[in-house]
């Protein structure tokens, strides 16, 4: 907790501040605390030979798939979002055959 009569109590504050957006946490009100981010699940190594093949098919490679999603390796798309990086990579396998 910050004391609010300290000469740099704002400049804290926005820093604090900024540090809990960078970390996607989130402040509770109700219980005057802040809440720790989503915890991260990646996909696992079976999803993704499923996807390197999904990317394959719609002749891509995967450094292009990589690049467009801005990321650096297919281990880092959370597993829940999986169906809509799939539907990502088609639209980019179309944009790329209109080309």
């Amino acid at each position: 907790s910050l004391d609010k009569s300290h000469m740099y109590y704002q400049n804290m504050r926005q820093a604090m501040l900024l540090k809990a957006k960078e970390l996607k946490c989130t402040f509770d009100k109700h219980k005057e605390m802040w809440i720790s981010p989503p915890e991260f699940n990646g996909i696992n190594d079976t999803q993704r030979d499923d996807l390197q093949a999904f990317i394959t098919e719609r002749g891509l490679d995967v450094k292009t798939v990589c690049e467009h999603l801005g990321i650096d390796s297919l281990m880092q798309i959370d597993s829940t979002k999986i169906q809509l990086v799939k539907q990502d990579i088609d639209q980019l396998a179309k944009e790329g055959t209109q080309a």
